[in-house]
C-alpha cells in the first residue's frame, strides 16, 4: 500500500507540465496519505530502499524549484531526514543513505549561497529599548533621560548583532563539518516553521526524543549484555549549538503542536545534555521549563508562540487598599439638632423645673410687675425645655454676694431704701440680666 502510493505519486509528478505544476503545488499538502507514505519509506528505508532515491531526489527537485510551496512540502521531511542520516552514520551504514547524505548536502549548498552565488550571511539584532523596532518607539518613552542616545551608549547589542554565516559550499560531509551542516540545516528549518502545519510539529517531536534517547537505557529496564537480548542501538553524536537549534524548534512546539510530546522531548534534551555537560543547553532547558509549567494550562485560549497574558476583566469599581488614609477616611457624624432635658419630678410629684416665677422692677416709671412664665400658659401642657445658653457674663465672689443683698431689699417692699456706694450699678446690672433672661425665654416659648 506505500510502496504503491508513493510511485502513484511519483508518477502524476513526472508527467505534470510547466503549467500544471502551480496546481500541483497548492495542493501537494493537503494529501495526508501521500506525506504519511514518506515518511514510512524515510524511517524503513532498508524496506524501501529502491524508492529512497527516487523520493530524494524528487524532494531536491522541489527545493530547487520556484513554487514557495513545494519548497516548503521538502522542509516538512527535514527532522526525519537529519535523524535517518545520522542514525546510519552511527551504525556505520553511511553508504546505504547516499540519497539521502546527497539531498542534505545540496540543501546546505543552496542556502550557503544567495542568488548571485555569493555567500550568504545572514544577521539580525535583538529587539532593545535604544533603537526602534516591532515593539516600540523610542519617541514615546516618557522620561526625558531614557533618551535614544543615552540608551544607546548603555546598550551592547546594537554593536554585536547576531550572525549566520557565511558559510562555504561542501563537496561532501565528513565528521569535521557534519555538526554545523546539521545546525545549519535546522536553522533553516526554523526560519519557516510558522508555516508548517501540526502534524510537523509532533512528527519533530518524536525524531527529537529519539535521537537525543538512543543508546540509552529507559528508566526502570535494566541493560543486558547476553546473546538472547540484543544490545544497546549506538548513541548519536550531538553537539551544543545543534540541541540549542531543536530547542528552538521545541519551544514552538508546545504552544502550536501537541504540548505533551513537546515537553517531553525537551525533557529527554535536557537529560542528554545533564548527561554531555552542556551548560548552555541546561540553561535552555531549564528556563523553557519554568516558564510553561505555570504559564502553558493546555486551553484552547492559550496564546500562540509562548506569549501568555493575564487579562482581568474590565470593571468599573475600584479597589483601594484598607491601610491608605485619605480625606474620605475622616468623616464626621451628624448630632441631632435638639437635645431635649430630661424632667425630674420633686418630693411633691411636681415638676422640679416646671415653672419660673420672678418679680421685675421697671426702673422708667417706678412701678413693679410681677410676671410668670410657665410651661403650661402656652400650648397647655409643658413642651419639653431646651438648654439655656450660657451667660457671657461672669461675676466675681463679692459681686454676687451684692447682687444677692440688693435683691432681697428688692423683693421685701424697698426696706431700708439707703442704697450703699456701688448700689446704683449693681441694680442696672440686676435688671439689665434679669432683662436679657426674659428676651430669651420669650423666643424660647414663641419657637416652641
Amino acid at each position: 500500500m506505500v510502496e504503491q502510493t508513493v510511485l502513484d505519486w511519483l508518477a502524476d509528478y513526472s508527467s505534470l507540465s510547466s503549467n500544471e505544476v502551480h496546481t500541483f503545488a497548492s495542493t501537494v499538502h493537503q494529501n495526508s496519505e501521500v506525506i504519511s507514505a514518506l515518511y514510512a519509506v524515510l524511517e524503513d528505508r532498508q524496506k524501501y530502499n529502491e524508492l529512497v532515491g527516487p523520493v530524494c531526489t524528487t524532494l531536491f527537485e522541489f527545493y530547487r524549484s520556484q513554487e514557495a510551496e513545494l519548497k516548503r512540502f521538502t522542509l516538512i521531511f527535514l527532522p526525519t531526514l537529519i535523524y535517518v542520516y545520522l542514525n546510519a552514520v552511527a551504525h556505520g551504514e553511511k553508504k546505504s543513505c547516499r540519497g539521502v547524505e546527497a539531498l542534505l548536502l545540496g540543501l546546505y549548498n543552496l542556502e550557503a549561497v544567495d542568488e548571485n552565488c555569493q555567500a550568504q550571511n545572514v544577521s539580525f539584532r535583538l529587539p532593545s529599548l535604544a533603537q526602534s523596532s516591532i515593539y516600540h518607539e523610542p519617541m514615546s518613552l516618557a522620561p526625558a533621560s531614557l533618551t535614544e542616545s543615552a540608551l544607546r551608549r548603555l546598550e551592547e547589542c546594537n554593536t554585536k548583532l547576531v550572525k549566520w554565516g557565511p558559510f562555504s559550499q561542501l563537496e561532501k560531509i565528513l565528521s569535521q563539518n557534519r555538526a554545523s551542516v546539521m545546525t545549519a540545516l535546522l536553522f533553516i528549518y526554523n526560519q519557516h516553521i510558522s508555516s508548517l502545519q501540526k502534524h510537523c510539529m509532533d512528527q519533530l517531536c518524536k525524531v527529537t526524543s529519539k535521537l537525543v534517547t538512543q543508546g540509552f537505557n529507559k528508566p526502570g529496564k535494566r541493560m543486558s549484555y547476553s546473546n538472547d537480548v540484543p544490545r544497546v542501538l549506538p548513541r548519536i553524536p550531538v553537539s551544543p549549538k545543534f540541541l540549542l537549534e531543536i530547542l528552538h524548534s521545541l519551544y514552538y512546539s508546545i504552544f502550536n503542536g501537541d504540548s505533551g510530546l513537546a515537553l517531553q522531548a525537551v525533557d529527554d534534551v535536557h537529560n542528554r545534555a545533564s548527561y554531555q555537560g552542556y551548560t548552555e543547553v541546561l540553561l535552555v532547558t531549564s528556563a523553557i521549563k519554568n516558564s510553561t509549567s505555570h504559564a502553558y494550562s493546555g486551553q484552547l485560549t492559550d496564546n500562540p508562540m509562548g506569549i501568555s497574558l493575564a487579562i482581568s476583566p474590565q470593571t468599573t469599581s475600584t479597589v483601594v487598599s484598607k491601610s491608605i488614609i485619605t480625606n474620605a477616611s475622616f468623616r464626621t457624624k451628624k448630632l441631632p439638632d435638639d437635645i431635649p432635658i430630661q424632667i425630674s419630678r420633686g418630693p411633691d410629684g411636681e415638676n422640679a423645673l416646671g415653672s419660673i416665677s420672678e418679680e421685675k422692677e421697671e426702673t422708667g416709671n417706678g412701678v413693679g410687675k410681677e410676671g410668670t412664665v410657665t410651661g403650661k400658659d402656652v400650648g397647655g401642657e409643658a413642651p419639653p425645655r431646651r438648654s439655656l445658653p450660657k451667660m457671657a457674663v461672669s461675676f466675681g465672689k463679692k459681686t454676687r454676694e451684692r447682687l444677692k443683698t440688693t435683691k432681697s431689699r428688692l423683693v421685701n417692699g424697698g426696706e431700708d431704701q439707703q442704697q450703699q456706694p456701688g448700689e446704683e450699678l449693681i441694680t442696672d446690672t440686676v435688671g439689665a440680666t434679669d432683662e436679657i433672661i426674659e428676651q430669651v425665654r420669650t423666643m424660647q416659648v414663641s419657637s416652641v
